[in-house]
């Protein structure tokens, strides 16, 4: 199969089972990846300023920029749950030699569903009917749940500054890893306790011996 026909064919099986066939937004404000994966991403993103001097970004996937759309319907009143289905070009600086600054991707958002097993396995089988449509046999197949890692975190009883620093480096290719490498010793401990039951002046030593 050429190209557009894989593309065809995957995204087909999506609109034939209900989702609604979108090309979002190519540019977000450059602030919305930049909150949700951290500075880290930032080496991936293609960023410029747009007249007003604003930072922008071309769109780095298409989940950020339907998940945009989706936000924007319920805020004008929609409701319920929704499906979108794309076949359209994201944009990343190369990570490696040979990797495409730009590319298509293929796939669809679920909103509104409920998050159990069921809901899973349905996405899960839509997937593999998608990849069967292209003729693709997959040498591996991956599956996660995102809750998983946050709730490990949360579970350590770490401190927050550690646990949030640990969730925001999960959602990067290899930020977990890259992270504790990168801080070895000891993380400075929490202050908020400190600072909201010491007073001021304790609050104030506090802080300096953290300086």
């Amino acid at each position: 199969m050429t190209h557009d026909t894989l593309v065809a064919a995957a995204r087909g099986v999506f609109e034939a089972n209900g989702a609604e066939p979108v090309d979002p937004a190519y540019i977000l404000p450059s602030d919305i990846p930049l909150e949700l994966s951290g500075e880290a991403v930032r080496a991936r993103l293609c960023v410029f300023s747009d007249h007003r001097g604003n930072e922008m970004v071309m769109r780095p996937d298409l989940t950020l920029p339907v998940a945009g759309q989706e936000a924007d319907r319920r805020a004008a009143g929609g409701d319920g749950a929704k499906a979108y289905t794309y076949a359209a070009r994201a944009f990343r600086l190369p990570a490696s030699a040979g990797d495409p600054m730009e590319f298509t991707q293929v796939g669809f958002e679920w909103f509104g569903k409920d998050s159990d097993a069921d809901a899973d396995a349905e996405a899960f089988a839509l997937v593999r009917e998608a990849v069967a449509a292209c003729d693709v046999t997959p040498t591996a197949t991956e599956m996660g749940d995102l809750s998983i890692f946050p709730a490990f975190v949360d579970a350590l009883g770490l401190a927050r500054i550690t646990t949030d620093l640990l969730k925001r480096a999960f959602r990067q290719e290899g930020g977990v890893s890259e992270l504790l490498d990168a801080a070895p010793q000891q993380p400075a401990p929490d202050l908020q306790p400190v600072l909201e039951a010491g007073g001021a002046k304790a609050a104030e030593d506090a802080f300096l011996n953290v300086l």
